[in-house]
């Protein structure tokens, strides 16, 4: 029955997300706000149907006061569900992702005209030079940032490396840091087909403020960054 779940699940998600991102592309040229609200059906259709078919549902916990104004968003990355949920839980943001996905045909063109930010992950510094360079015009334009810091799914029960980039581009910019913890991961696996049911529980962090701090000391703030979702993550697993 699990399987079965999931593979109907599956079906229509990807039904979901060419539809609706052909008419993210057909609605592009009337701007960028069609598109966000089209992004918006499409992770609060998917949630809903993730719930009725796969009985997975979810929960955020906020710590401290939400956020007004752009900010970057870093957080915890186990899963495909959270770039689902996201359109839904946070306000209007970019993401930083992998370059290949835009490669995908309707869906990655979607990625692309929406001006989501697609680095290769193997560029070294140039590729934090491209974060900077269009992360600075989406955050100016008031759209927030979200970057996954370890830079790939990392399996529940584990912490990866933490790549300081997110937190440069916060304070180069004088906009706060706000880590993100989840445990999506153990209902739905990296590269998992089967999605066990359950309920998901995010964690939004207080903001981290970055006006003062000087570059020098990134490494410093991305270990604060990634402590505070660690710790989120020891009260969440299961």
């Amino acid at each position: 029955m699990l399987t079965l779940r999931s593979l109907i699940f599956n079906l229509l998600f990807w039904l979901n997300t060419f539809t609706l991102s052909t008419l993210v592309l057909i609605l592009r040229p009337l701007g960028l706000k069609f598109g966000n609200r089209i992004g918006r059906a499409w992770s609060q259709t998917n949630l809903f149907m993730l719930r009725l078919i796969c009985g997975i549902t979810y929960e955020v916990r906020f710590k401290g006061k939400k956020p007004e104004g752009p900010v970057v968003y870093l957080a915890k990355h186990q899963s495909a569900w959270e770039t689902v949920a996201f359109p839904t839980i946070l306000p209007p943001f970019m993401w930083v992702l992998k370059r290949e996905l835009m490669y995908i045909p309707i869906f990655g063109w979607c990625l692309k005209a929406l001006g989501h930010v697609g680095i290769d992950r193997k560029a070294g510094s140039s590729a934090i030079k491209q974060i900077n360079r269009e992360g600075k015009k989406i955050l100016e334009s008031g759209y927030s940032m979200v970057i996954f810091p370890e830079g790939t799914r990392i399996t529940p029960g584990e912490m990866g490396t933490f790549n300081p980039g997110g937190v440069g581009l916060a304070i180069n910019n004088g906009v706060p840091v706000v880590p993100v913890a989840h445990n999506a991961g153990s209902l739905w696996r990296k590269n998992a087909f089967a999605k066990r049911p359950g309920k998901i529980t995010v964690i939004i962090d207080e903001a981290i403020e970055t006006k003062g701090v000087l570059p020098s000391n990134r490494k410093t703030l991305t270990e604060q960054v990634r402590t505070t979702i660690e710790k989120r993550m020891k009260e969440i697993e299961f």
